[in-house]
């Protein structure tokens, strides 16, 4: 097929919040013209047929070249953005006894000089949204040609994305109730009081602490108002409530986590104790492991704590090497737990604290620094490693990032100005008042439970010292007191959780006075418009017949993981172009 090169043509891919720019050079082919004062040539040109002789006179760029090849050959200079600082250029090159070096606009070089065989390079430290202009130049003894400069834009810093929900969007499900009006709490297969923690595992299925009643509650997928749990565990059936202890009790618990084995890990807090219960699961099962004690039968508050002693856990969450942490709140301190786990298990870290016997609160009595913890209630890591604690106390999120180390210093603070301040204030876009739950979307978007507001406070990254949020779930606006109750209200959230489920994403909200568990279904999307089925393309500058065009699909910002490709292509006509249909099996 014949190809053609189109004039600065800009591709403008709007998927999944995510946008990239690809960017094709006019460059038209032309023969060389051996005489003094030839023509220069192009990022794309011929070179000499077999036995033509060349007629290097004066300093032609080719002059003394004793090769000869096909006029149809050709080289190509181009270029492609990799991230916010790096281009990677690339060139098609068949000459042989060759070098290669790329220079800038500046005419300095970019590059090393490089060999034969190489065909890109790598250029890196560069500043994000920037435009650069490079031109390859290929060395064959002591003569050179250059290529037309190509031009290629890093991406930004901080890439577009289009958020999913929206503020004060009404919620699609509610669990614990009938409908969106009612609020009572009850005990049977259908009803909650006081839910707390929220957790999905690999099947879809929706997990809740029914802090209330005593109980971890399963509900199955597809989920419908005021449906019934499939499954309960911390009590022998769907209408018992009692605080209990042993192997099979539970006492007001809170949060709950999976880890990568897919064993659900539940904060016992009244029981001052975390359980592991190991699949299958069943109605009424035991747990097979407990930490913060030797065994099932007792909850005694150890004072000064020990390196396995547990008062109040709240907070549970694994990182990617799958050590447990725990928020253990009235000791002020996060703490590490290393496989392989068994009963008693002592923590071999400690964030908040000096050492793995001390419970100072000094966030709550003293001077506020960037390493105490005031009551912390919820734990979370992001994609990338880093801890987030939330100080509940202190109306807190503090971001700690590896190496961990007992007793250390957090870099961000965010729900404060500063890591010296503790204002409890709330009704703000950049505050809060007494939080309880945090958890990350799968683009690393921070969303905090803001419990005493009754709102959730989503947080786009990059994350800064006293940000502000970017959307608010619950109320109005961020200086909103109502709704409490109904479609869109909530009435002091204890966590939230994102799931993304059959090609939409969602949001889990407990709204814990309400005795109810809503779920929140994104309301943005590129592909709202025409049912996930296609996407537009804008473009700038001209089209050409039988030319294709790649376009990549990713979820992830820096596009480090591309899931779809979409060969598009035009025709000789129509030309106007602006809108394509996705192939079935994109």
């Amino acid at each position: 097929m014949k190809k053609r090169y189109v004039k600065k043509t800009a591709l403008i891919i709007i998927l999944l919040g995510v946008i990239k720019v690809f960017t094709f050079s006019q460059q038209t082919i032309k023969p060389f013209v051996v005489s003094v004062g030839g023509a220069q040539s192009t990022g794309i040109f011929n070179v000499l047929t077999a036995g033509e002789p060349l007629i290097g006179k004066g300093n032609h760029p080719l002059a003394g070249l004793g090769f000869s090849y096909a006029l149809t050959t050709k080289i190509k200079f181009t270029g492609i953005a990799k991230s916010s600082t790096s281009i990677l250029w690339r060139w098609n090159c068949p000459l042989t006894n060759v070098n290669f070096q790329i220079f800038n606009s500046a005419e300095q070089p970019v590059s090393p000089l490089l060999n034969q065989g190489v065909n890109s390079f790598l250029e890196t430290k560069l500043t994000p949204d920037t435009v650069y202009s490079n031109y390859l130049r290929i060395y064959q003894d002591a003569d050179y040609k250059d290529s037309e400069s190509f031009s290629v834009t890093t991406f930004p810093s901080k890439p577009w994305m289009i958020e999913l929900f929206s503020n004060g969007q009404n919620a699609d499900i509610v669990i614990g109730q009938e409908d969106f009006d009612g609020h009572y709490s009850g005990i049977s297969q259908a009803q909650l009081k006081d839910p707390d923690g929220l957790a999905y595992d690999a099947y879809g299925n929706l997990w809740i602490a029914d802090y209330g009643n005593n109980r971890i509650l399963r509900f199955a997928p597809p989920f419908t108002n005021g449906m019934n749990a499939n499954l309960v565990i911390g009590q022998a059936d769907f209408v018992s409530d009692a605080c209990g202890l042993g192997q099979n009790k539970l006492c007001h618990p809170t949060k709950i986590a999976f880890d990568k084995d897919g064993n659900l890990w539940i904060s016992d807090t009244g029981n001052n104790r975390v359980l592991r219960f190991k699949p299958p699961f069943s109605n009424n099962m035991s747990a097979d492991i407990v930490i913060g004690y030797y065994s099932f039968d007792t909850n005694f508050k150890y004072s000064p704590p020990l390196s396995n002693s547990l008062n109040t856990p709240v907070g549970i969450d694994f990182d990617s090497n799958n050590n447990l942490w725990v928020a253990d709140s009235w000791n002020h301190r996060v703490l590490k737990f290393e496989p392989p786990f068994y009963n008693g298990k002592g923590a071999s870290l400690v964030i908040g604290q000096g050492d793995l016997y001390t419970s100072d609160p000094g966030c709550i009595y003293g001077s506020i620094t960037a390493h105490c913890l005031g009551l912390p209630v919820d734990i979370s890591f992001d994609i990338y490693g880093n801890l987030f604690a939330l100080g509940f106390y202190n109306s807190r999120i503090l971001k700690f990032s590896p190496p961990f180390y007992n007793n250390m210093s957090a870099s961000l603070v965010i729900g404060q100005s500063d890591f010296n301040s503790s204002e409890n204030i709330g009704v703000t876009p950049s505050s809060f008042k007494d939080p309880r739950g945090l958890n990350f979307d799968n683009y690393n978007n921070l969303s905090v439970a803001d419990t005493s507001v009754g709102r959730i406070m989503k947080f786009k990254t990059p994350f800064a010292n006293g940000m502000n949020a970017s959307i608010v779930i619950g109320k109005n606006d961020f200086y909103s007191t109502t709704p409490s109750l109904g479609q869109n209200g909530i009435s002091s959230p204890h966590d939230n959780i994102f799931v993304h489920y059959k090609d939409a994403a969602y949001l889990w909200v407990s709204d814990t006075l309400n005795n109810r568990v809503l779920r929140f279904k994104q309301t943005n999307s590129p592909f709202s418009d025409i049912q996930m089925t296609s996407f537009k393309v804008t473009w700038t500058g001209n089209l050409e017949f039988d030319f294709h065009y790649l376009a990549e699909i990713s979820p992830k910002e820096d596009f480090s993981e591309i899931i779809k490709t979409c060969l598009l292509y035009t025709s000789p006509s129509p030309r106007d172009l602006s809108t394509y249909r996705m192939p079935s099996s994109a």
